[in-house]
């Protein structure tokens, strides 16, 4: 091989190192500094102390010895080229006079490449969740403007109300079940890609089977096949929005907030179309063609999952007891950016197609376009809440979405006209989306708190006492709430509703702050 030798100005021996097809010796800095500037490659640490220098030293001085010994010589040259070939250092030339070297770290072309590939391949996994939680939105609200029609069949209007918040708030009774036995012992057996498979069949399947329901005669057999179809379509959202959510958080974990918010504005953004949807089909084609339409799209996105997921992307199964992780701040964080705007939301679906029927005499596809308007509004304040409670106190946040749906609930309330009730739509919708946007910090924070470090399993448990409270703030905003309703009348009953809403937002804010100062003194003392 080729050997060099430099000048005399090198006051240290010479280092071996790799070269292209030869060996060549390099300088390596003088030997009295206490700190060298040069670095030695084949795996050679700084030489930052005395004693490192003195191996560089010895190092330098069998590199000559070698030199004169074809046997070594060939033996060392095979070393070096399997340091190069590995391509885990880089020796790279800074400045010029001084001849100094450093070593530096190089990650070879395939390995960036594999992140690369690995950062797309979790990009594409956000996206398809995303598209399957806004399929999963639909079902719940595309018959809240033509299906109090199918009750006048069979009942006058002052009882559609309670029948129709039934059949709407059942589905959320199985929902937390699904979700349940999903995160607790499906993905174990089955895996995250057979949940969401056999989870969108169910609620295509049973979407299509609710459709089939114009063709049932008998008040008694279409009220009970239509709370049997949204148990299992209640099911099967719960059990797969778990997964889903798990798996879009997982895959932007330096982005949590961001993502998170964007899940929350997909659904928000399928309960915004989904009634005027729902209404511009009825219009067109009768009871059937939404419901056939949704549930054909709910099975057409099984293909997502599909190809999107690898048998990598796996969700783990460690358990975290959920009364391990919800102390009272989660569940209150939960209560309030969860139950509550969801007791809203479903209320609404339940009794304001009754009401504009009666009061405005407006058509579904009209009535469709109320929910579309509130439901925007929901949507595109999901991602810059949770962002915006990244950089503020979420609790905040939270809070001040809550006011602002209270206000919209008392603007529908008292008003009869058409401009102030598209206001109130507009407020409601806003304040669901800030509460809902940024719920999932405030819970996260406060289980940060108490100790719970962030990982996938916490927040697993979190986003399941997340889904219970939106769950029970379905059964009781669409039941309760339709219940009110058709005994008080629904100016009344949206009052009511309001309170609900500023009254724990005024007392969560309340007691937060003199817990803070509570804590806060203590830890002065």
């Amino acid at each position: 091989p080729d050997m060099s030798v430099f000048d005399s100005d090198s006051r240290a021996g010479n280092a071996l190192q790799p070269a292209g097809d030869g060996i060549e010796l390099q300088p390596i800095g003088h030997v009295d500094q206490p700190e060298p500037a040069n670095r030695v490659a084949s795996g050679l640490l700084d030489a930052e102390r005395d004693d490192d220098i003195d191996d560089v030293a010895e190092t330098a001085t069998d590199a000559t010895e070698y030199a004169t010994n074809n046997a070594e010589t060939a033996a060392r040259d095979d070393d070096a080229e399997t340091m190069a070939g590995t391509g885990d250092t880089e020796t790279e030339t800074r400045g010029g006079s001084d001849g100094e070297h450093r070593l530096l770290p190089n990650v070879s072309d395939s390995q960036s490449g594999g992140n690369r590939q690995e950062r797309k391949h979790k990009r594409w996994i956000l996206v398809a969740m995303i598209g399957v939680r806004l399929v999963l939105s639909l079902p719940v609200v595309i018959v809240a403007p033509f299906y109090p029609q199918q009750i006048y069949r069979w009942k006058p209007k002052d009882e559609a109300d309670l029948y129709t918040g039934i059949v709407m708030g059942s589905f959320a009774v199985t929902s937390p079940i699904g979700s349940f036995l999903s995160s607790q012992w499906l993905l174990k057996d089955a895996g995250a890609k057979t949940v969401l498979v056999l989870g969108l069949v169910l609620v295509g399947g049973s979407t299509v089977l609710f459709g089939s329901l114009q063709y049932v005669d008998g008040f008694a057999a279409f009220l009970s096949l239509s709370m049997l179809i949204r148990l299992l379509q209640g099911f099967g959202i719960g059990a797969t929005d778990v997964v889903a959510y798990g798996l879009a958080t997982a895959s932007s974990a330096e982005q949590m907030g961001l993502a998170a918010g964007l899940l929350e504005q997909s659904f928000g953004l399928g309960l915004a179309v989904g009634p005027a949807i729902g209404g511009a089909l009825h219009d067109t084609g009768g009871f059937g063609l939404p419901l056939f339409v949704v549930g054909g799209l709910a099975l057409l996105f099984v293909i997502l999952p599909l190809v999107v997921l690898s048998s990598r992307d796996r969700l783990t199964t460690k358990k975290i007891p959920l009364l391990k992780v919800a102390n009272f701040w989660v569940v209150s964080s939960a209560v309030c950016g969860g139950l509550l705007p969801d007791l809203s939301i479903l209320y609404l679906s339940s009794t304001l197609s009754v009401f504009l029927d009666s009061e405005f005499h407006m058509m579904p596809n009209t009535i469709g376009l109320f929910f579309l308007l509130s439901g925007v509004w929901t949507s595109l304040a999901c991602a810059p809440s949770g962002m915006l409670a990244e950089h503020i106190p979420p609790r905040c946040v939270v809070i001040m979405g809550m006011m602002i749906s209270a206000g919209g609930m008392v603007v529908v309330a008292l008003t009869r006209r058409i401009p102030p009730q598209l206001i109130g739509q507009i407020m409601i919708g806003l304040g669901v989306g800030i509460s809902k946007g940024s719920v999932f910090q405030d819970m996260a924070k406060e289980a940060d708190n108490a100790g719970h470090v962030s990982s996938e399993e916490r927040n697993a448990s979190l986003f399941s006492v997340l889904v219970t409270c939106f769950a029970i703030g379905g059964i009781i905003g669409s039941s309760v709430g339709g219940t009110l309703a058709s005994k008080l009348g629904f100016k009344i009953a949206t009052l009511c509703v309001s309170g609900v809403l500023f009254v724990p937002a005024l007392s969560y804010g309340l007691v937060s702050l003199m817990c803070r100062r509570l804590r806060s003194s203590v830890v002065v003392m």
